[in-house]
């Protein structure tokens, strides 16, 4: 995995002087060369300026190689580039959870489960979560099953399930929303003993 980048630098026709353990922008010339500075003036250098006295202009240069050059422990070396010129930046190595085969990153989809078998009010967590959905493996008649962004039985509703006067042995279901974005909290609200399965993370 590669990714291309560039070395951006700031001119000003005087550099800034900068405080002790201040941070600011690469300085370079009116011609995008590095600008590199020195403690004291070089021998044989004329600076451009007296204002820059002790400056020297300086290119950063970097080769390309289709397969870059594999380095041994200290062993210095150009910076690689892509064929436009960009220096080409690297990780060198995968990342956990990265499809080696295909060189892709992958998230699984991954809950944890609630099981609730009674009447009654249900936090399943407090703060911002994913709700997944539920799976309601026995159905109550005329039961209400309410979902909440919330920490209490209030505010925000994801959603109201409700059942038919009659139930006709009806299987486990899963029932929407599925994958809804919650921010304060998630409660569950059984108006009987309904058996359900509320998936979240």
């Amino acid at each position: 995995m590669a990714g291309n980048s560039e070395i951006h630098g700031q001119y000003n026709v005087t550099p800034p002087t900068r405080a002790d353990g201040e941070r600011g922008p690469v300085q370079m010339t009116a011609l995008g060369y590095l600008l590199v500075a020195f403690a004291a003036a070089i021998s044989g250098i004329t600076a451009p300026t007296a204002t820059l006295t002790g400056w020297l202009n300086a290119i950063v240069g970097a080769i390309y190689n289709a397969t870059p050059t594999a380095r041994t422990e200290g062993q210095w070396g150009p910076l690689q580039a892509t064929t436009r010129g960009a220096v080409n930046a690297n990780l060198d190595t995968k990342l956990a959870g990265e499809d080696q085969s295909n060189d892709v990153l992958k998230v699984e989809g991954q809950f944890s489960a609630t099981n609730i078998t009674t009447a009654t009010t249900t936090t399943v967590k407090s703060g911002a979560g994913l709700y997944a959905g539920l799976i309601i493996n026995k159905g109550v008649a005329a039961g209400v099953i309410t979902i909440y962004d919330n920490t209490a039985a209030s505010g925000t509703k994801l959603g109201t399930i409700t059942f038919g006067a009659a139930l006709l042995g009806d299987p486990p279901i899963i029932c929407a929303p599925i994958g809804a974005k919650f921010s304060t909290g998630l409660t569950i609200v059984t108006s009987a003993a309904t058996d359900i399965t509320v998936l979240w993370r």
